[in-house]
């Protein structure tokens, strides 16, 4: 199957595998695969529907240590935020913390997208950046 043109079937192999991971009890699992379900849902459900799981996740991915995933979460909660009407200086704190955290964290990678968002988010409140 080509995932990429049926989102429906896509969405429903990963609901299976939450079922999956938390009928087996990986908690590690959990968070991971709930990113990829939130993910997928762009295409399918509300965007505001999704904001509370994604930041629940992220809590869930601090806890188990999952660190790449974190920065695709962050990336993905931000970007979402700002699609779908969150309160720009809300959105800009939740985006600075989350920053602060991929800094602390020393995962670079993750620095460039999420530096972006910031910006975005400070030219439209109107801040000259400080």
């Amino acid at each position: 199957w080509n995932f990429s043109n049926d989102v429906g079937e896509c969405l429903k192999w990963n609901r299976g595998a939450k079922r999956l991971v938390e009928s087996l009890g990986a908690k590690h699992m959990i968070p991971r695969v709930t990113m990829n379900l939130n993910t997928a849902s762009y295409w399918n459900e509300p965007l505001q529907a999704k904001i509370e799981s994604l930041k629940e996740t992220h809590r869930e991915l601090v806890m188990v240590g999952d660190k790449d995933n974190l920065l695709l979460n962050g990336v993905h909660f931000v970007r979402r935020s700002l699609l779908c009407g969150r309160n720009l200086l809300t959105a800009e704190r939740e985006c600075a913390a989350l920053l602060n955290e991929i800094h602390q964290l020393r995962q670079m990678n993750g620095l460039l997208p999420m530096i972006s968002n910031h910006l975005s988010i400070l030219k439209l409140i109107g801040s000259n950046y400080d």
